[in-house]
């Protein structure tokens, strides 16, 4: 399966006829192994539904997913069978998409299926198929389509608002633009510059660009998840990057992403640190200018993750305050966190793939020294991500208390530090709480004379800081409960 997904990507995903012929036969060796373990990979089902689609290997094609889908009739493989079935052009093609959608709760079935409707002018039954409130982002731009055709441009409107900002990560296909609409306006489309992956090596990567490699990773390691297993993966990504910045000590070697040009480039050493994802993209990692293999719930996965926009699984965190109530584990709201680059909590994240338990959600209890709060439902099978909820390490100092009303403040030890010093500090309240952290000095540490050297409170249960000091003075932390109550954790370094 490996070596076919090598040729596939070597192959330019098809463009190199040898290649690809080559990819064929290693995909279809490596299904009929698994098969015959009576093993239906979905990673490899995926692979053989594209490669034998583009080589009209009708044969093996339907020869091998009949076997796939007597062992396993889940909606992704028909999914795929549906997907190869209109590659091919072939008649049974809607007939496959019907099942497929008929087992999935508006998922990337839809989303190919809605544009084959959509490719014939079959506008009423687009909107029949795609719902009202999708979870995924795409869904929402290929029902503005249908009602923007269908004479509804205020809704249209409506829907297209949905994916505006997300299509400047992942732009609309060309083909679906209507000449005129000024619904549309706003929508990038995959025909126009601005976003995607950049097109040389010597710039820093941009957000999009780790938000493409995420995509990539989470397709890789979790295919087979629920999508909530996809955000969980995500939020270990997402964890690793953002814990280098304190450089805590960790069970797994996290890199400081203050040593990087900018966030995407965390992102992409920590997705491609040797051992860590074992669904990383090779080809991404050698060059980020690559494509591998996504789909739409791996794009709205880490677009989610990256902004913040859903929250964690495992800790609940949900980073820059509550934008909607809703379980972060499922769809919907599509949107439940008001979002931000940077935040997290030392409690995640702990995700454990395909463990029989009695434990909720199949956590396995030996699988960390930490076990935190709840974990998605999945289906496959992987290593196990823990998490840390200590501030150890070299220089790190940790402070906590509870504050008991609305605008209680409590303060860190003074300490000593020289000009030119950094001070850092991470802070964690109860989630929904808004707790702010101030870095004050003092010259002469006497207890009436400090002032504010840091007062740029951050909105969240969470906050970040990083600044170097420009004088010698005593320093502390004062952390307020602006709104809310409850334990508040603070982390702090000075060097």
């Amino acid at each position: 399966m490996v070596y076919a997904d090598l040729l596939w990507h070597l192959s330019g995903r098809g463009k190199d006829q040898t290649l690809l012929e080559q990819s064929s036969q290693q995909a279809v060796k490596a299904m009929e192994i698994g098969l015959d373990l009576r093993i239906v990979d979905p990673q490899l089902v995926a692979l053989l539904s594209d490669v034998l689609s583009r080589t009209q290997d009708t044969e093996n094609f339907e020869r091998l997913f009949a076997r796939a889908l007597a062992l396993d009739s889940s909606s992704d493989t028909r999914y795929r069978y549906a997907r190869g079935l209109s590659q091919m052009s072939s008649p049974l093609a809607e007939d496959a998409f019907k099942a497929a959608v008929a087992l999935e709760d508006g998922g990337s079935a839809h989303a190919d299926y809605g544009e084959w409707l959509l490719d014939r002018g079959r506008y009423a039954d687009a909107l029949t198929l795609l719902p009202q409130e999708p979870h995924l982002y795409y869904l929402n731009f290929l029902r503005g389509v249908a009602l923007e055709h269908s004479g509804q441009p205020g809704n249209a409107h409506k829907s297209y608002e949905a994916f505006r900002a997300y299509s400047k990560v992942f732009p609309a296909p060309a083909r679906f633009r209507i000449q005129g609409s000024k619904a549309q306006r706003g929508i990038r489309f995959d025909d126009e510059p601005g976003g995607g992956a950049t097109t040389g090596t010597s710039k820093a990567l941009s957000n999009n660009d780790g938000i493409y490699g995420l995509s990539y990773m989470l397709y890789g390691e979790a295919v087979g998840e629920s999508y909530g297993g996809k955000l969980a993966v995500g939020w270990v990504a997402r964890a690793r990057v953002l814990r280098g910045t304190l450089e805590t000590t960790n069970p797994c070697p996290f890199p400081n992403r203050e040593n990087y040009a900018s966030l995407a480039e965390a992102y992409k050493a920590v997705i491609c640190q040797s051992g860590a994802f074992y669904g990383a993209c090779d080809a991404w990692c050698a060059n980020p200018t690559s494509v591998c293999s996504w789909n739409q719930d791996t794009q709205d996965a880490a677009y989610d993750v990256f902004y913040g926009y859903k929250a964690d699984p495992v800790s609940g965190h949900c980073p820059g305050g509550i934008y909607a109530q809703g379980d972060p584990c499922s769809y919907l709201p599509r949107r439940t966190c008001i979002g931000d680059y940077y935040s997290y909590r030392y409690s995640s994240p702990l995700f454990q793939l395909a463990v029989s338990s009695t434990t909720a959600c199949g956590v396995q209890q030996s699988c960390a020294p930490h076990v935190y709060n709840k974990v998605c439902g999945n289906g496959g099978s992987d290593h196990c991500f823990s998490g840390n909820n200590n501030c150890i390490g070299p220089g790190m100092f940790r402070s906590y208390a509870t504050l008991s009303t609305q605008g209680s403040a409590a303060v860190t030890t003074p300490y000593y530090a020289p000009a030119g010093f950094t001070q850092k500090a991470h802070l964690e309240a109860p989630e929904g709480s808004n707790f702010n952290a101030y870095l004050q000095y003092s010259y002469t540490n006497n207890g009436t004379d400090w002032a504010d050297y840091y007062s740029n409170p951050q909105p969240g249960a969470t906050e970040d800081i990083k600044l170097t000091t420009t004088f010698a003075a005593y320093f502390r932390w004062r952390v307020v409960a602006t709104q809310g109550t409850g334990q508040f954790n603070l982390c702090s370094k000075s060097q």
